[in-house]
Parts: structure tokens; C-alpha cells; sequence
């Protein structure tokens, strides 16, 4: 889990992917523009977020609720980028 972020840049770089910037991280090839290694659960719910995704998709990488939200929470608190619902019903960042 990535820690002692720079929450300006993150949400620059959230920006940018979504816009679509590229998804690795400048720096490390090993991991997406939020330092969260490729291929990780989190990265796979950060991909699903830049392009919207229902809850239920959410879950096939987190497996539970709880973990969704855990990684949602992380995704607020250490990178400052909240979630929010679209009208069609799908969460993305809320940049």
C-alpha cells in the first residue's frame, strides 16, 4: 500500500489518466500512477475507477465490501481523491 503521497500530485495525475494519460507511474514501470503495484488488487480497482464501474465489478477484486471501501477510504485519505456515483450508477474518481 502506497504512504506519504503527495496528495497534489496524485490528483494531477488522476486528472491526467483519466483524461487518458498513461496508467504507469513515470518513475517505476512496476506500478500505475498511484504507486500501487500492476496487477495488485488495488491497481485493478484504481483501473476500474478511472473508466467507472459498478460496485458489484469493484467487488471482483476486492472480494468483499469491506475491502472495497477499505481501499476507497485509502484512496481518500493517502492520495486525496474521493469516489463518487454517476447517474448511470457507476463510481469513479471524483476529480
Amino acid at each position: 500500500m502506497s504512504t506519504g503521497r503527495n496528495i497534489g500530485q496524485d490528483r494531477t495525475r488522476t486528472a491526467e489518466v483519466m483524461a487518458g494519460g498513461v496508467r504507469t507511474d513515470e518513475g517505476n514501470p512496476r506500478t500505475n500512477w498511484l504507486g500501487h503495484r500492476l496487477g495488485s488488487k488495488a491497481d485493478r480497482i484504481d483501473q476500474m475507477l478511472v473508466d467507472g464501474a459498478f460496485r458489484a465489478t469493484l467487488m471482483q477484486a476486492r472480494r468483499t465490501p469491506a475491502a472495497v471501501q477499505q481501499h476507497c477510504n485509502h484512496l481518500r485519505d493517502e492520495h486525496g481523491l474521493g469516489i463518487t456515483e454517476r447517474t448511470d450508477g457507476r463510481l469513479t474518481f471524483d476529480i
